[in-house]
């Protein structure tokens, strides 16, 4: 099974410059999909996790770049499989909380074949 992880922090009320410059690169596709009626040009479905850091709490944040990311793994057939968010990493980061829910992602990634 190909699982895609992506991580980035929490900056500005969003995702890091890299990872917001991949979706911009990703516009030709969105372009394709709805240009061809939807028709989905990408034929193998893979999954991803979503990964991300945030000084604070980071809650609203987080499901804004959820949110962005469904939709261009949309066109991509890309499911997000989950996400986790690792918060307050400024003060009092839960990094074990964290980390057993991204191992239970994985974990569940091998399961869903």
């Amino acid at each position: 099974t190909d699982v895609i992880v992506f991580l980035s922090p929490i900056y500005n009320g969003g995702f890091s410059a890299p990872l917001k410059a991949l979706v911009d690169r990703l516009q030709v596709y969105f372009n394709l999909f709805y240009k061809n009626g939807k028709i989905q040009q990408i034929k193998k479905r893979r999954k991803a996790i979503l990964l991300c850091a945030a000084g604070r709490d980071g809650e609203d944040e987080f499901s804004y770049v959820k949110k962005q990311l469904e939709r261009s793994f949309s066109i991509l057939n890309i499911s997000l499989l989950g996400a986790v968010l690792c918060k307050n990493t400024d003060t009092e980061p839960d990094y074990e909380n964290s980390l057993n829910e991204f191992q239970t992602l994985l974990r569940r990634s091998s399961e869903d074949e």
